[in-house]
């Protein structure tokens, strides 16, 4: 492939032919040095390779087996290609695959559930739904059909992303902008007034950012920025999960604010409303996502974008699931609920209890607006890093709750917490009774036993009422959340 990015055909490389029999296409009389070969396929042989009775049979591209090499002088063909069953064949990346699916293929460990038991379920909790379609692997009138059928059945959608981490999918910026317009004027045609945004960028780093921005330019060149309504990204900035002692839990607001800072600079995205539409401790597996380690993490993740500016934050892993992994790395997975081996127990993870505390004890769990407030924290490590954070936001129903993450993964802190008017210099604390809620150790831990781990404790959050002495304090366990939540004095 030329620079920049320039596919050069090979000299005898068009063929028109509709031959669907295998058969040997020589592309060039001499030999020419290549590092990548693509097959671009642009009509169907219009045979079927079946019965003709079943559409299917006659529409699309199929290729059973590629062949790549030279012939020497003797006629003998020379294939460069190393073909297998298993992973060790040569590498080959498609654009789309094969979507015929009979019920015998069905999979009930991988399938996703329906839009209909979705929306009928408590998930949702009676709220507008983030719904996804798929661009680079579907066609704009299935999106277009996904979205009618969602509107006719009365279902509240909150928006439409498209796409999920096209940057990693080998395809250019302004390609991508070139779908993404085609797919919007599908989806109009279903509902002119859909919020439609995306693409579920894989990462902040600058790959990822130079790849964004490239997509932005081809909507703003065409006038299409009216298009694109929320900028939505995956988190997990930490490269692996195998050590869950909560060493790395105190980078994670600088690493997010970092991240965020080239975004903030671009004054197209600046405008939009960001979405975290997916998060956790690392893409890959390891011990900490299943111990208090990813719970904390996540915890602050949420507060601390929402603060950011933020606008929401989507959980990867809701649905129950086994234990992945094997015993060399450790048994893992990306979920807040546990089923047992053998299906018969469902245990509650620790990011579970966590974000439960999040959305019913801190926050007030209704649709309506709560109101958050910067906090200090002046407990840092050696390098200024906070070992405890904090997070106060103003209810809805008038109240005050602050959450506090002690990231030590040694040390109880306490704490003592202030509420200062900036205007007079007043300090107010909580009042007497107010309502205490802690997550640690004493509420969770796990037990490792191979493919049957599981938790060997898993409560939800402490609850009693806060009785400060003197103003004072908190006790933070190590590596806890505490919620404080009341009135404060007068």
């Amino acid at each position: 492939m030329n620079e920049p990015g320039v596919w050069t055909k090979f000299p005898a490389g068009g063929v028109k032919t509709r031959n669907r029999e295998a058969g040997v296409t020589q592309v060039s009389s001499k030999p020419v040095s290549v590092r990548f070969v693509r097959l671009l396929m642009t009509a169907g042989s219009g045979d079927c390779s079946g019965s003709a009775n079943d559409v299917r049979n006659c529409v699309g591209y199929a290729i059973r087996e590629l062949y790549i090499g030279f012939k020497k002088t003797n006629s003998t063909f020379y294939d460069l290609i190393h073909h297998s069953r298993s992973r060790s064949q040569a590498t080959m990346y498609v654009s789309s695959t094969d979507p015929w699916h009979r019920s015998t293929d069905r999979d009930v460990d991988l399938e996703q559930p329906g839009f209909d038991q979705l929306f009928q379920s408590s998930l949702t909790r009676n709220l507008p739904v983030l719904v996804p379609v798929p661009v680079l692997y579907d066609v704009p009138e299935n999106a277009a059909a996904e979205v009618r059928y969602l509107r006719t059945r009365g279902y509240r959608i909150e928006g439409i992303e498209m796409g999920e981490e096209p940057n990693g999918q080998y395809i250019e910026g302004d390609d991508y902008g070139a779908l993404y317009v085609q797919w919007c004027a599908a989806i109009r045609s279903a509902d002119e007034n859909a919020r439609i945004g995306g693409p579920s960028l894989s990462g902040l780093e600058e790959d990822d950012l130079s790849w964004m921005r490239t997509f932005i330019n081809y909507l703003e060149e065409r006038g299409r920025l009216s298009d694109y309504h929320f900028f939505s990204f995956e988190w997990y900035p930490f490269g692996n999960a195998n050590s869950s002692s909560g060493s790395g839990l105190v980078h994670g607001r600088t690493a997010l604010e970092n991240a965020l800072i080239p975004i903030r600079q671009d004054e197209r995205l600046r405008k939009l409303p960001w979405l975290m539409t997916e998060y956790g401790y690392s893409a890959s597996g390891g011990p900490a996502q299943v111990k208090i380690t990813s719970a904390i993490f996540n915890t602050e993740t949420v507060a601390h974008f929402l603060l950011l500016g933020g606008e929401a934050t989507y959980l990867y892993g809701y649905e129950p699931q086994r234990l992945t992994g094997d015993p060399s790395r450790g048994w893992d997975t990306h979920m807040i609920l546990q089923v047992s081996e053998n299906q018969t127990d469902l245990y509650q993870l620790a990011s579970y209890h966590a974000a439960q505390l999040m959305t019913t004890e801190w926050a007030q769990p209704t649709d309506q607006p709560h109101e958050l407030q910067e906090t200090i924290s002046d407990i840092t490590d050696k390098n200024g890093d906070q070992l405890v954070s904090g997070y106060a936001v103003h209810r809805p129903d008038k109240k005050w709750a602050i959450l506090l993450i002690n990231k030590d993964p040694r040390k109880a802190w306490q704490t003592r917490v202030l509420f200062r008017d900036t205007l007079t210099g007043r300090e107010r604390g909580f009042q007497e009774g107010s309502d205490l809620y802690q997550f640690s150790s004493a509420e969770y831990s796990w037990l490792d036993s191979g493919s049957h781990s599981h938790p060997r404790r898993s409560r939800p959050a402490k609850h009693s009422l806060w009785e400060p002495k003197d103003g004072c304090c908190v006790r933070l366990p190590p590596l806890s959340i505490s919620v404080v939540r009341g009135q404060l004095t007068e």
